[in-house]
């Protein structure tokens, strides 16, 4: 019997809080496609939660009592993935002293996220094509195909479509891999998201540590919004174990690493501490502001909506 999406959404909390407008696209989107057999590529900077999207459309679908697996293909030696994906039999190479199955034949009729797919060498590309394609494979050193009943989700942090047209990536393959595709836009561009993200993971690895749970000061959710995210959601899942295992009884802005102690960061930071008076942080706020627009007064004031006058004597 297929699990409606409200059924199986309880059973796990997604990271996927849709607060920002393109996560609430994107959501919309899952929940439509989610219970289907459509091949999906998601693609999305490193960390940006391509796995975890994975899991949830998994999660969503009819699947969901199955088996999911991700197989990390920049992560394998290329000698090694065909085995890994999909099995061998005994005597097949050095070393192969019995029949082994691969993720293929393992995942029954789950889902399998091929990660990093554009890492897969070119000899394996056709391979997993007739995969998608025809629902068989061969496992090493076998002249008999076996069946692949799993839903397939490939992912990338790569543009594929460069690999195409440098000829480092099939066409064919591509097309049928991207039959829908989901991209995932990087933490610091849906910066609604990150306060209850936070406020998720803190919550998560609390319980996970059996620490209580820290309330969290005010200024923080301002501080990590202004923050660039350069390693995205594995960064933030990072800093909140972080903090948690700290095991203060308020977050405060002077528990942050030292990389959230600049630019507006650090102001809002400076600010919730009592380090700043409030004509202080006018003074930094409009020296930052004039520093970003080439040192121009003009555009500065105008962004700030304040006269040319005012900020000359800021800028004293």
């Amino acid at each position: 019997m297929t699990r409606s999406p409200q059924a199986a959404a309880e059973k796990k909390q997604p990271v996927y809080i849709a607060k920002s407008p393109t996560m609430k696209r994107i959501m919309g989107l899952v929940q439509r496609f989610a219970d289907t057999d459509v091949h999906i590529l998601i693609t999305g900077e490193t960390g940006s939660g391509k796995t975890e999207l994975a899991k949830y459309i998994h999660l969503l679908s009819g699947r969901s009592n199955q088996d999911f697996f991700a197989i990390n293909c920049a992560a394998i030696p290329d000698q090694l993935l065909e085995a890994e994906l999909f099995g061998y039999k005994k005597g097949a190479f050095t070393g192969a002293e019995k029949d082994t199955d691969g993720k293929f034949f393992a995942a029954g009729s789950g889902t399998i996220l091929l990660d990093e797919i554009g890492e897969i060498p070119p000899h394996l590309q056709a391979k997993l094509l007739k995969v998608v394609d025809e629902h068989e494979f061969y496992p090493v050193g076998c002249t008999k195909p076996q069946v692949m009943n799993a839903r397939v989700i490939a992912a990338t942090n790569t543009d594929i479509q460069v690999a195409v047209k440098n000829r480092k990536f099939r066409q064919d393959l591509y097309y049928r891999l991207n039959t829908f595709e989901l991209h995932l836009p990087p933490l610091r561009e849906r910066k609604e998201d990150i306060p209850p993200l936070f406020e998720l993971f803190i919550n998560r690895f609390a319980r996970e540590n059996k620490n209580r749970i820290p309330r969290i000061d005010p200024a923080i959710p301002m501080i990590l919004q202004e923050y660039r995210w350069p390693g995205n959601i594995r960064e933030l899942q990072n800093l909140s174990e972080l903090l948690v295992i700290a095991n203060v009884d308020v977050i405060k802005p002077e528990h942050l690493p030292e990389r959230f102690n600049t630019g507006v960061s650090g102001l809002i930071s400076k600010a919730a501490t009592g380090v700043y008076s409030l004509e202080d942080i006018k003074k930094i706020y409009t020296q930052y502001i004039y520093n970003l627009n080439k040192q121009n007064k003009k555009e500065t004031a105008q962004l700030l909506q304040i006269d040319v006058k005012t900020v000359r004597r800021l800028l004293q």
